[in-house]
């Protein structure tokens, strides 16, 4: 009985370690993952209950777009994500890796498409949020703030690549309506979209996740064996 009593303690702690952990992603595969990319500021929040899940909805004042048609966006300030989790009549839904949001803080999100709406493209690690650090404006992740390619990734090279990626610019509004930004870099034309190039640094997180796994999976084995060796002990 000891022994799945370990067993059950050691999976319950690997649950909460996996569910709080991110692995940082390069940027350009971010956006290949994503239908869409919204920048603007923050405005509210609110709990609904949908077929008794509690969700968030998010609403945000809409400054430039690219992925979406006219008919998906068509309010420039009542642009809404809906994300897992929140209070409902006292009654509370955490979900680990959700972002938080800042009154008027200037954001760029990575959006998916649901059948409900639009989501973030792996929850927080689709925020990102503008900056201007030593004169120079850029966009930094939510969750890797510090990381030397997420925490501080320059505005013009975020706009190229969202250009290089979707194949067309920003979209912003004009006397309330939809209208293309001329002052956007140029789109990069006759690239395919293919996925971002893995540098060194992902290959080793991949080899050390592979490790972690073969030892975890390692250490399953042994507790198995354990507890029927214990079993016949005991018949």
């Amino acid at each position: 009985m000891k022994y799945f009593f370990l067993l059950y303690l050691f999976l319950f702690f690997l649950e909460r370690t996996m569910a709080m952990s991110y692995m940082p992603i390069p940027f350009e595969r971010q956006l290949e993952e994503s239908d869409g990319v919204m920048e603007g500021m923050y405005i509210s929040h609110e709990y609904k209950k949908t077929d008794n899940q509690i969700v968030t909805i998010y609403t945000f004042s809409v400054h430039k777009f690219v992925g979406f048609s006219s008919n998906e966006i068509y309010n420039q300030n009542n642009f809404q994500i809906m994300v897992p989790g929140g209070t409902w009549h006292n009654e509370s839904y955490h979900v680990e890796g959700l972002p938080q949001f800042s009154k008027n803080e200037q954001v760029v999100l990575l959006i998916k498409k649901a059948k409900r709406g639009f989501q973030l493209t792996n929850l927080g690690l689709g925020k990102y949020v503008i900056q201007t650090i030593d004169r120079k404006k850029v966009i930094s992740s939510s969750v890797f703030a510090n990381h030397n390619q997420l925490g501080n990734i320059d505005y013009n090279e975020y706009v190229r690549l969202v250009n290089k990626v979707f194949k067309q610019r920003f979209t912003g509004f004009s006397n309330g309506k939809n209208v293309y930004l001329q002052n956007e870099l140029p789109v990069e034309k006759n690239v395919d979209r293919v996925p971002a190039s893995v540098d060194k640094k992902t290959i080793n997180n991949s080899n050390s996740n592979s490790m972690n796994i073969f030892w975890i999976l390692l250490l399953l084995a042994l507790l198995g064996s354990a507890s029927r060796i214990y079993s016949k002990k005991n018949k």
